[in-house]
Parts: structure tokens; C-alpha cells; sequence
């Protein structure tokens, strides 16, 4: 399988990168506010018009949301990944802050990756007993935490503010 990274001209990734640091470092200038899910529809929105010029071409940004699935061991029909990542820090400030240096981390490792779907499916499973999971999901296994980091997350400086194990309602 051809990954993202080659579908796409170098010329049409800088300027992915260039406008993903410039949106996330001033979201009010394009969005009106700091909100990780009004970024998102405004990058979608670009990568689709990427898209269109060239129909080739694989999505990206679809790609790079099953990368935050598989790193981050959530996957389920109702998260979306900018649900996963303001469950991983907490704010929209704090997550829009890490989405340039995620989708430099995720063009990094994709190329390593035969199968971003079977990639990210087997991740969850092995570090929760199931490949479909989400916090608070009813019938769903406990996050895979060491010392209040995520196992297998980028160390980005921001430890996630997920609750710990010994939080859960099943627990008590």
C-alpha cells in the first residue's frame, strides 16, 4: 500500500504543515476561537480541495485521524479524533497546540506502516482485549496507563488528563 506521504506533492504537505502551524497557533484568526473541532471541519475542508485536484490521491487527514486512533488506543464509532484528543489534554488550546507536532509525528511513522486501518486495529486490541474502545463506553476495558502516560503516545510534554484506572465507576 502506498502511504499518505507519497500520494501527496512535497509541495502540498508543506503547505498542509504551514497551515495546520499557523491555524493552530492563532485559531481565532480562522475559525473566530481556539476550537479543535472548528480546526478540524477548516483542514478537512482544505485536504478536500487537495482531493479534488487530484482524485488519485489518498486523504491524509483520513489517515492521520486512524494514526491518532491506533497511538492513542481509542476506537469507537462515536469518537471522533478530536474527541480523542481533547480526552488525551484536556483543552482545545492545549490538543490544538499538539496537532502540528502530531501530524509531523504521524508523516514520520506512516511510511513504516503497510496498513494504517490493521495497524491501528491490532494496537487497541492488544492493549485493550477488543479493537473497537473508548473511555466510559459501557463494556469497555480499562485504559493501558504507566505513570499517568499513555503507553505507546508521542511525549509531547502534556501528560494525559484521562482518568487513571482506580477512577473508574466499576471500580469503586
Amino acid at each position: 500500500m502506498e502511504t499518505s506521504e507519497k500520494n501527496h506533492t512535497p509541495q502540498s504537505l508543506d503547505q498542509l504543515i504551514e497551515l495546520l502551524d499557523l491555524i493552530c497557533s492563532r485559531p481565532g484568526m480562522y475559525v473566530g476561537r481556539p476550537d479543535l473541532s472548528a480546526v478540524a471541519h477548516y483542514v478537512c475542508g482544505y485536504t478536500h480541495a487537495l482531493w479534488l485536484e487530484h482524485p488519485s490521491r489518498a486523504s491524509i487527514w483520513t489517515d492521520f485521524s486512524r494514526w491518532i486512533q491506533g497511538t492513542f488506543l481509542i476506537r469507537h464509532p462515536g469518537w471522533h479524533w478530536t474527541q480523542i484528543l481533547l480526552y488525551q489534554y484536556g483543552s482545545d488550546v492545549e490538543a490544538l497546540q499538539k496537532v502540528p507536532l502530531l501530524f509531523r509525528a504521524y508523516l514520520k511513522e506512516v511510511g513504516e506502516i503497510e496498513d494504517l486501518n490493521q495497524w491501528a486495529e491490532q494496537r487497541i486490541f492488544n492493549a485493550r482485549g477488543t479493537s473497537c474502545w473508548a473511555p466510559d463506553c459501557q463494556d469497555s476495558n480499562i485504559g493501558v496507563f504507566e505513570s499517568e502516560t499513555l503507553v505507546g503516545a508521542p511525549n509531547l510534554g502534556v501528560p494525559p488528563l484521562g482518568p487513571s484506572p482506580h477512577d473508574h465507576p466499576s471500580h469503586g
